[in-house]
C-alpha cells in the first residue's frame, strides 16, 4: 500500500471515530426509573444539552413536575405509541424565574423549542399560568392539549412566535384560553394549524395583543357568551404593534344562549392599526354579533358563512363616526339570521332564507353544508366550490333528513 493512500484510510477512519456534532441524547423519564433513567422532567432537563430529546414514557400516573426551560433548545415529548399521551401537571410550582410570585408549570425561552405529544394542566385554584412561552424567538408545539383549570389566569401565555399545531387549548373557568401580545419584537406570530380553542369563563378564548394571529382548520368556541377573540392593537410605549389577524377555514362559534360577540377586532390611532383576513370560514352564534370592529380597521372577508346572530354579522362599522376609516371587502358570503346592511353585502353574498337549508346539524355541531344548500356552491374562485370551512356532506337535507334540524 502506498503512503498516500495509507494516509488517506487512516484520515477516514480517525472520521468515523470522531464524535458528531449534531449527536442528540435521548433522556428518559418514567416513574420507575432504571439505570441512566429519570424519574422527573426537571432532573432530566437538568442533565441535557442542546438538541436532546427528553422523552416521557410512561402514561401510568401523571408526573406531577414544573419545567423551566431557559437556555437549551431541545425537545420534550411524550412517547408517541402511548394511548393517552403522559400527562404533565402541577399542585405546587415556585415562582416564575421572570414574574416573581406568578406560577407556572410550563415555561421556555430558547429559540427552537419543540413540545410534542404531552398533556399539560394544573391543579385547580393554584393560580397562574400552565404554559408560559417567554422572551424567546420561536416554539413548537406539536399534538399538545393544554388545560387551563378553576382558577389559574391562562392556558397558553406567549410574548415570542409559536405555532401550535393539532394541539387544544381548553380554559376550565380559568379566565383566558390563550393570552398572546407582542411587546418585545415587532412581527410576532402566533400560528394554528388544526387546533381547538375552548373558553369556559368571563375572558376570551384569545385575548390577542399586536403582531400577527394566523389560524387555519381550528375552531374556537365559547361557552360563556362573551367575546371567543379579542384583538386589541397594542401600542407598547416605544414601537407600534399592528395587528394582523388571518384566519382561514376556521369555525367560530358561541356555544351558548347568552350574549357573546364572537371577533372583536379594533384599529386605533395613526400608531398601529388593525386588519383582518377571513377565507372560507363560519361565525356561528346564538347571541351578539358576529364581527365587531371598534376602530378604525381593515378587513377583507370571503366566501364566509354568518348564521344566528342577533346583533347582525357585524357591527359598529360606523363607529366614532369615521366611516371613511373602515375598507371592508366583503362578497361572496352567505347570511342566514345574521342580518347585513345592503351597504355591506357583496354582489355575489347571499341572504339565505328561513327555508334555505345550510348545515346538516348545527344544533350538533355539524357544520357541513347540505349539498343542496345555496351555500354549497358559492366561492370567489370555484376551489373550494363552497362557502364555510366544513365543506359538503354529501347529504340532501330536503330529503332523508329531519328537517328541523335543517337551518
Amino acid at each position: 500500500m502506498n503512503s498516500s493512500r495509507a494516509i488517506l484510510l487512516a484520515f477516514v477512519g480517525a472520521c468515523l471515530l470522531a464524535p458528531t456534532s449534531g449527536f442528540s441524547a435521548v433522556l428518559e423519564v418514567t416513574h420507575s426509573p432504571g439505570a441512566g433513567q429519570y424519574a422527573s422532567l426537571a432532573a432530566a432537563l437538568g442533565d441535557s444539552t442542546t438538541g436532546d430529546i427528553i422523552r416521557v414514557i410512561d402514561n401510568s400516573a401523571p408526573f406531577d413536575d414544573v419545567v423551566v426551560c431557559s437556555t437549551q433548545d431541545i425537545i420534550i415529548e411524550g412517547d408517541a405509541s402511548l394511548d393517552p399521551r403522559p400527562s404533565l401537571y402541577s399542585t405546587t410550582v415556585p415562582a416564575n424565574p421572570w414574574d416573581a410570585g406568578m406560577p407556572t408549570v410550563f415555561t421556555y425561552n430558547s429559540n427552537g423549542f419543540v413540545c410534542r405529544n404531552l398533556i399539560l394542566s394544573a391543579t385547580p385554584n393554584s393560580g397562574g399560568t400552565v404554559v408560559d412561552a417567554r422572551f424567546a424567538h420561536g416554539g413548537l408545539f406539536d399534538n399538545v392539549d393544554i388545560t387551563g383549570p378553576s382558577g389559574f389566569w391562562n392556558a397558553f401565555r406567549s410574548q415570542v412566535s409559536v405555532t401550535l399545531n393539532d394541539c387544544v387549548i381548553q380554559c376550565d373557568n380559568a379566565l383566558l384560553g390563550i393570552e398572546y401580545f407582542w411587546t418585545r419584537h415587532a412581527g410576532g406570530a402566533l400560528t394554528l394549524n388544526n387546533c381547538e380553542v375552548g373558553q369556559g369563563s368571563t375572558m376570551a378564548a384569545i385575548n390577542f395583543l399586536g403582531g400577527t394571529l394566523d389560524a387555519t382548520d381550528t375552531t374556537f368556541t365559547s361557552l360563556a357568551g362573551v367575546t371567543i377573540i379579542d384583538n386589541i392593537a397594542n401600542d407598547d410605549g416605544d414601537q407600534a404593534d399592528d395587528s394582523i389577524l388571518i384566519l382561514t377555514s376556521c369555525v367560530i362559534n358561541n356555544d351558548n344562549d347568552t350574549s357573546g360577540d364572537l371577533l372583536t377586532v379594533n384599529g386605533g390611532n395613526p400608531l398601529f392599526t388593525g386588519t383582518l383576513t377571513a377565507d372560507n370560514c363560519d361565525f356561528v352564534g346564538n347571541g351578539g354579533a358576529g364581527i365587531v370592529f371598534n376602530n378604525p380597521v381593515d378587513a377583507a372577508v370571503v366566501d364566509t358563512i354568518f348564521f344566528d346572530l342577533p346583533d347582525g354579522a357585524y357591527d359598529n362599522i360606523n363607529a366614532n363616526n369615521d366611516p371613511a376609516g373602515y375598507l371592508l371587502a366583503d362578497d361572496y358570503n352567505a347570511f342566514k339570521l345574521a342580518s347585513v346592511g345592503s351597504a355591506l353585502l357583496g354582489s355575489n353574498s347571499l341572504e339565505l332564507a328561513l327555508g334555505d337549508f345550510l348545515y346538516v346539524d348545527p344544533l350538533g355541531g355539524d357544520y357541513r353544508l347540505c349539498d343542496d344548500s345555496p351555500a354549497a356552491s358559492l366561492n370567489s374562485t370555484g376551489t373550494p366550490a363552497y362557502a364555510g370551512s366544513q365543506g359538503l356532506s354529501g347529504l340532501f337535507c330536503a330529503t332523508g333528513i329531519d328537517d328541523w334540524r335543517m337551518y
